[in-house]
């Protein structure tokens, strides 16, 4: 039986990390990050990006919000291919979000709509995947087997694996406890064992979660904070972000998007190994609110509001 890895002295090494003062470009720790590619800068090819991927060639794949397209990119950032939705071939998307690659084809949201859409690496429409709610978080598998997190207004928050035509072959819950709906979303993450890493958007959690639902450990940054809530006509709505987005490298470290209560809100990153156990901190030079690493540990995120994207390598000093 495993055993949880949170300790009251972890949440204290935390909270000195939190509050450690920090420069741009100043990291604490064995991990640092050494700049590429500034994609957008120069140029009005992006507007608002929100979503982002890579192929094994390292080709990048955004989706602009502002135009409501998907737009690929060398590895170099000349714009190979652009796409603007809703189109004539059915994809019909007017508020694309999250992109997913895999196996030559892409995966979109559309963030008021079920579902997801398909397109192949050139951008050609494929057909969707008819999922029953609209996706909060996704994680793609292979053709026939991608996790997702449903946006529900109510309901324990869980991730569903769905096969290729949308439908739920199995379910795994992340919380047991809680308001539940959009208070409780969260993005994800898996291991190589199959365990979920899951951070929470609007309350003071992360945590690491056997796919049985057995809790191996959690992390609260903020002891006795809770989100801001706004009532909007018969919801309450949760305003206060605590973390934003997780991912993994190849040494297994998990990288966590810290939100609005940070030193530096929606730029500080902390990395974790998957005992929960902090070693290093980072500083963006720019808010983000995603981050997505590559399978050659390049680590991608916003700036300038969406205008620019920037590609970094993950450079680990450890022995």
């Amino acid at each position: 039986m495993r055993t949880s890895a949170y300790t009251w002295g972890g949440r204290a090494l935390i909270s000195v990390f939190l509050w450690m003062s920090s420069l741009i470009g100043q990291t604490n720790g064995t991990v640092t990050l050494e700049l590429l590619l500034t994609l957008g800068e120069e140029s009005a090819e992006l507007f608002q990006w929100a979503g982002v991927c890579t192929d094994e060639d390292e080709n990048i794949y955004v989706t602009d919000m502002m135009d409501n397209s998907i737009k690929k990119f060398s590895p170099q950032g000349d714009l190979i291919a652009s796409k603007s939705l809703p189109s004539t071939d059915g994809a019909n998307a007017k508020a694309i979000r999250l992109i997913g690659y895999r196996e030559n084809h892409l995966y979109v949201t559309d963030q008021n709509k079920a579902g997801l859409l398909r397109f192949d690496s050139n951008l050609n429409y494929r057909g969707s995947i008819a999922y029953a709610k609209p996706v909060a978080d996704f994680c793609v598998h292979n053709s026939n087997l991608i996790h997702v997190t449903p946006v529900t207004m109510s309901g324990m928050m869980k991730i569903d694996a769905i096969d290729s035509t949308g439908k739920v072959q199995k379910s795994y819950s992340m919380a047991s406890e809680g308001k539940g709906g959009m208070h409780d979303m969260f993005s994800f993450t898996q291991d190589y064992l199959g365990d979920w890493y899951v951070c929470y958007r609007f309350k003071d959690r992360v945590a690491r979660i056997t796919p049985t639902g057995e809790e191996v450990w959690k992390t609260q940054l903020y002891p006795g904070k809770k989100t801001v809530t706004e009532k909007i006509l018969f919801f309450e709505v949760p305003k206060t972000v605590f973390y934003l987005d997780a991912a993994f490298d190849s040494h297994d470290h998990l990288f966590i998007l810290l939100g609005h209560l940070a030193r530096n809100p929606n730029r500080d990153i902390l990395v974790m190994d998957r005992s929960g156990q902090i070693i290093s901190q980072l500083t963006l030079d720019d808010t983000s609110h995603l981050l997505y690493i590559d399978r050659n540990d390049n680590l991608y995120v916003r700036a300038q509001k969406g205008t620019v994207l920037k590609k970094y390598k993950i450079l680990d000093k450890s022995p």
